[in-house]
């Protein structure tokens, strides 16, 4: 099945909120190519904001930022594909 991925599921990756379970499942049928994830333009402004937020706020390390906002080549992210960038800076 094909999905739209909002950021606010995306986090769930990561963040302990409620109904991560539940994005964790959608995330791992994704890596198993059980489902298409498509991501909105927007999709890296929107998770850039939401994790500098929250590093802001002591729920994660600067690492994760530093991926994200590091250049492609240095972190390994392919920003052509956004989902799969976020996948890699999130393990």
């Amino acid at each position: 099945m094909r999905y739209v991925l909002d950021a606010s599921v995306a986090l769930k990756w990561v963040l302990n909120e409620p109904q991560s379970d539940k994005a964790r499942r959608l995330r791992d049928d994704f890596q198993r190519r059980v489902h298409e994830l498509l991501a909105p333009t927007t999709f890296i402004v929107e998770i850039g904001h939401a994790l500098t937020r929250a590093e802001r706020k002591g729920i994660i390390k600067p690492p994760m930022i530093a991926c994200m906002w590091g250049l492609p080549s240095a972190s390994g992210a392919n920003w052509s594909r956004p989902i799969s960038a976020f996948l890699y800076c999130s393990r």
